[in-house]
């Protein structure tokens, strides 16, 4: 092989690879724009929502509505409004996966993973009972928004209810991390495939130029 056609070959290879670094690495600043509406600027009432910071909406749950049951779609930093025992309480919607939510529920946080069913329980008032009662009933991937179900409970705490809120908790970061993992795998594997990609096109060009030469 002529010395120059290293050199135009080693050009080649060098511009597939850039522009398979450009393109590849443009996957990791893409910039989505956020889906969230505005916030609610109506006056809190029952089963409605005040205003909350720019971005996100808070839902006040009226008595009636949190005893009853109060079901709604939200996004991510969106939050409930509740009152047990004349204190307010929000839970907060902090994160979100195509498996999986998690909410912090405060004045006192804590903080709960959630598969899709997964119907969670917290205490907020100092006592051997439980306040809130959380169901997360789907999580729509496409709209970036989860439907809960905010609910009003008077369940006694028993190591046995203890248990099974650790194993829901357990369960759920479990199958976020290996959704985490096979994510990464299929990334890395994309790479590979196009490093080949681009690699095979470098010699392909390579060949049928040289041959075009003779």
């Amino acid at each position: 092989m002529e010395k120059k056609n290293y050199f135009a070959f080693a050009e080649m290879l060098l511009v597939g690879l850039l522009v398979f670094g450009l393109v590849s690495g443009a996957g990791y600043n893409i910039v989505v724009p956020s889906t969230t509406p505005p916030a609610d600027t109506s006056s809190p009432g029952g089963g409605g929502g005040g205003g909350s910071g720019a971005g996100a909406t808070t839902y006040t749950i009226s008595d009636a509505d949190f005893l009853a049951g109060y079901t709604k779609e939200i996004f991510v930093n969106d939050k409930f409004r509740i009152t047990v025992e004349n204190e307010t309480h929000d839970i907060k919607l902090t994160e979100l996966t195509n498996i999986t939510a998690t909410i912090n529920v405060t004045s006192e946080i804590q903080i709960a993973t959630l598969l899709v069913g997964d119907i969670r329980k917290f205490e907020v008032t100092g006592d051997n009972i439980y306040d809130i009662l959380i169901i997360l009933n789907s999580i729509n991937a496409t709209s970036s928004k989860v439907n809960l179900t905010v609910q009003k409970t008077t369940e006694e705490i028993t190591p046995e209810s203890k248990a099974g809120e650790a194993k829901k908790e357990s369960d759920a970061q479990g199958e976020k991390e290996q959704q985490q993992q096979n994510e990464q795998k299929k990334k890395s594997l994309y790479y590979f495939l196009a490093i080949v990609g681009v690699i095979l096109i470098a010699f392909v060009i390579y060949f049928v130029i040289k041959k075009k030469k003779k």
